[in-house]
């Protein structure tokens, strides 16, 4: 069989897929990060790379954040968000070395949780 240059660019951006994602492995296992943890982040970047045409080593900025507000605007859980966040972040600032803007800024709302105002006791009688 003969391989063409579209083949070959293939098999190689295989390649390189498959030695990314076993540096990943090495630098979750150096952190000390569970397997089952290790396994949830390795999900969120599949699940990412299965959605874009690009290979991971193309992606830019932008494509992470398009790919990250997508989540947020088709109505991800909270939990789906921040594992998917986290998952990609390790990869691209940790493993790939990219201090992109999008992993330093807080990105998480911290609005309060269903709050009932009448938990909050108030007195009767003013001081005024």
């Amino acid at each position: 069989m003969n391989l063409t240059g579209n083949a070959n660019t293939k098999l190689s951006s295989m390649i390189s897929v498959n030695e990314l994602r076993q540096r990943m492995i090495d630098e979750l296992t150096l952190t000390g990060m569970a397997p089952r943890s290790q396994q949830t982040y390795l999900n969120a970047v599949d699940r990412l790379a299965a959605r874009s045409w690009k290979s991971i080593e193309d992606m830019t900025e932008r494509d992470i954040q398009g790919y990250l507000l997508s989540l947020r605007n088709n109505g991800a859980a909270r939990g789906t968000f921040k594992t998917a966040w986290f998952g990609i972040q390790f990869l691209f600032h940790h493993v790939m070395g990219r201090n992109w803007d999008l992993f330093t800024k807080k990105r998480f709302d911290s609005r309060p949780r269903n709050v009932c105002p009448a938990s909050f006791p108030t007195s009767r009688y003013s001081d005024s």
